[in-house]
């Protein structure tokens, strides 16, 4: 669909152009957001479409169904063009943030209860890498750093280790 022909975008957000097909709508901000999904969403001819997508191909052209859309800084709300990349699920993925029922304080990192010892893994195209045991939770963060900075490159979320 040529999106162009219905909206304009400015600073991360598109508006209704005259083509609108409601009067009172034109010009106004186009999207609302779905709390369902964390995003921005738009309807038009009774189909929604999310805003970063819709975004992407007014600039950009199709996005092939193969492709996901990647927000760099990780704020699903911030659909500005620089923060959008095209990425595959698993680049995609690689951009989260640590979980919140996480066992520990890092993302990648999990305690062992019996042990009370520490391992560090990460998942690369559906498949975990096991990057060991560790006494020290931050021993651990480092090595899922390492290894996420040579599986994951630009995508990477590394965690922040502080010194002591």
């Amino acid at each position: 669909m040529d999106f162009n022909k219905y909206f304009s975008y400015k600073d991360g957000e598109i508006f209704w152009k005259d083509t609108c097909p409601a009067i009172l709508w034109r010009g106004k901000k186009a999207g609302c957001f779905e709390q369902s999904n964390g995003y921005m969403m738009v309807a038009l001819k009774k189909k929604k479409y999310l805003v970063h997508r819709v975004i992407w191909q007014m600039h950009n052209g199709h996005l092939e169904s193969k492709h996901w859309l990647d927000h760099i800084n990780r704020d699903r709300l911030d659909n500005r063009l620089e923060n959008l990349r095209r990425a595959t699920a698993g680049q995609n993925i690689s951009n989260q943030v640590k979980r919140k029922n996480c066992s520990s304080n890092y993302k990648g990192v999990y305690k062992l209860k019996r042990s009370g010892k520490f391992y560090a893994q990460l998942c690369v195209n559906k498949k975990n890498i096991y990057l060991g045991y560790f006494e020290c939770e931050k021993a651990a963060a480092l090595a899922f750093n390492e290894a996420a900075i040579k599986h994951c490159g630009e995508f990477a979320v590394l965690n922040v280790v502080s010194s002591g």
